[in-house]
């Protein structure tokens, strides 16, 4: 029965190695790092459980800390991902507070209480230790987790209103980590309070396949953070991290900007969108799928909130389908003229700024309804035969 743990115990140790040889390393890794020696320390306490009817004290010691430290650890780790230039503060310190409150009652167990026994026995015998153990050691890394999945929903709303682009940067990989352990989390309380209510016998075997998901979560870690660029490789995360912004810029610029005053003029207006349209036109920025609305801001040397206004007001677009109709254009352009016709379509995509055959395709389709193939059919009917993708 120990050996199940163990097998998840040698994912961690894996990961723990990937993220130990990365270089450069970044604050973010140290969360996520300190995230797999929790779950390690849970696999241990498992492995130990396992044939002991009483768990020792140092055990449930290591029980109280690892459960509750277990959602800060993903939470901090998230927000560095998403800002890795936010500093080290010292409230970061706050996120140890629900640790200093369970451990209140562990220490009066340990040191104060005359009677040997089980310590969940003794917590449950008064009413504060037990609010403690049942709302915050509990439910404390739920409540963390889900803040971050919400946190990461948040960062995606913004990608159109900031980014041309938007592979590399959904954080696929943070919606696995936080709803993935979120989802082992509410498996294993749920077997847990079944048990506690008689609905479910007390069986090993309910502990053995609580067990088995989460090892089931690492491999997915494993599959996901391989696929994710800067997890366990050298590769930096294409994320919002790498942007300074001049205040919050809003996932929908446009309300905020109808009931709010920007400062924009009218005469200031016109000036970025003139010098707008000549850098799309001669200089054709949106051929950089990496393109980002600061980087076009600092070229027309005004702010991301200004310029965000006047691509909303003027074009009532967001800045993601504002570079993209500049790239569907182009790519449209191309599709006509016969000279490209040994290029495969998704070859001129690339070459006009997309980076992403999904997002080009369904760009694609919503500008002009049809896939790219049956409109070079359609505008070059004499060589549709010879048409593919």
């Amino acid at each position: 029965m120990a050996t199940i743990p163990l097998t998840g115990l040698a994912f961690v140790v894996l990961f723990l190695i990937l993220i130990a040889i990365k270089q450069p390393k970044k604050p973010s890794d140290l969360f996520l790092g300190l995230f797999f020696i929790l779950v390690g320390a849970e696999l241990i306490y498992r492995t130990f459980c396992f044939g002991l009817a009483t768990a020792p004290n140092w055990l449930t010691g290591l029980d109280l800390g690892y459960w509750v430290l277990l959602g800060p650890a993903i939470y901090l780790y998230a927000l560095f991902i998403i800002r890795k230039d936010r500093p080290f503060r010292l409230r970061l310190l706050f996120h140890l507070i629900p640790l200093a409150v369970v451990m209140v009652p562990f220490v009066h167990y340990l040191f104060l209480d005359t009677k040997p026994g089980n310590f969940f026995i003794f917590a449950n015998h008064h009413l504060i230790y037990r609010l403690i153990i049942d709302l915050i050691w509990e439910f404390c890394v739920s409540v963390y987790l889900v803040v971050t999945f919400l946190t990461v929903l948040r960062y995606r709303k913004r990608i159109p209103g900031f980014f041309s682009s938007r592979k590399q940067k959904e954080l696929n990989w943070l919606l696995y980590l936080s709803g993935g352990f979120l989802f082992y989390i509410l498996f294993s309380l749920g077997l847990l309070y079944l048990m506690d209510y008689g609905l479910l016998p007390v069986l090993p075997v309910l502990n053995i396949i609580s067990v088995v998901v989460l090892i089931l979560f690492l491999m997915g870690v494993g599959v996901f953070g391989y696929r994710q660029q800067g997890i366990f490789s050298e590769h930096t995360l294409e994320a919002i991290s790498n942007i300074r912004f001049e205040g919050n810029l809003s996932a929908h610029p446009e309300k905020e900007f109808k009931y709010q005053k920007s400062g924009l003029q009218d005469q200031e207006t016109e000036k970025i969108l003139q010098e707008l349209k000549r850098l799309m036109k001669t200089d054709k920025l949106y051929l950089d799928p990496e393109l980002n609305l600061q980087d076009l801001a600092s070229r027309l040397s005004t702010t991301i909130h200004k310029l965000s206004q006047v691509i909303n007001e003027q074009f009532h677009q967001n800045f993601y389908d504002f570079i993209n109709t500049y790239r569907i254009e182009e790519v449209m352009k191309l599709l006509h003229n016969s000279r490209f016709n040994h290029l495969k379509v998704i070859a001129i995509a690339y070459d006009c700024g997309f980076n992403s055959k999904s997002a080009f395709y369904t760009a694609f389709r919503k500008a002009t309804t049809m896939t790219p193939v049956e409109y070079r059919r359609k505008y070059q009917p004499e060589h549709g035969a010879v048409f593919s993708n």
